[in-house]
């Protein structure tokens, strides 16, 4: 199953990481996993874009030579290495797991049903606790079962 459309499902998308504030708070929770996130060079092969169309431009976490130009052959998405905080990427099919970025519900609007507890990141006893950033209008999930982001 496709990543991008379970997290659409519920009302959000792939996490964005557009500053290092951003990768610490994501990073800090979900510490010891590869997961997807974001970004890859699915629009144009060869250019790294995260998923809303900004280009990837906070290159302080790409691993060394990252930066060079991505396969020509396969499209290839971007994901979060378990144990150096780094980001690489890897052929999209590849099944990992992923952070979604989930927005608020509207005031009035319809809460969708939380997805089985199976599927949601373990407790917060597992992982460091930080506090939002600044007012953050966004949730994160952990979906634990592995995907493709294609």
């Amino acid at each position: 199953m496709d990543a991008r459309k379970v997290c659409s499902r519920q009302g959000g998308d792939l996490v964005v990481i557009l500053d290092s504030e951003m990768h610490l708070y994501v990073t800090d929770l979900l510490f010891d996993e590869a997961y997807w996130i974001g970004f890859s060079d699915t629009q144009t092969r060869g250019t790294l874009m995260w998923i809303d169309g900004t280009p990837v431009t906070y290159l302080a976490n790409l691993r060394p030579g990252l930066r060079e130009p991505p396969s020509m052959v396969y499209p290839e998405c971007g994901y979060k290495h378990p144990f150096y905080s780094k980001w690489l990427i890897s052929r999209c099919e590849i099944l990992k797991k992923f952070v979604c970025e989930l927005r608020p519900p509207l005031a009035g609007a319809a809460i969708r049903p939380p997805l089985a507890e199976a599927a949601i990141r373990p407790p917060l006893t597992q992982a460091p606790i930080r506090p939002p950033l600044a007012e953050a209008a966004f949730d994160l999930l952990w979906l634990r079962p592995p995907h493709n982001l294609l």
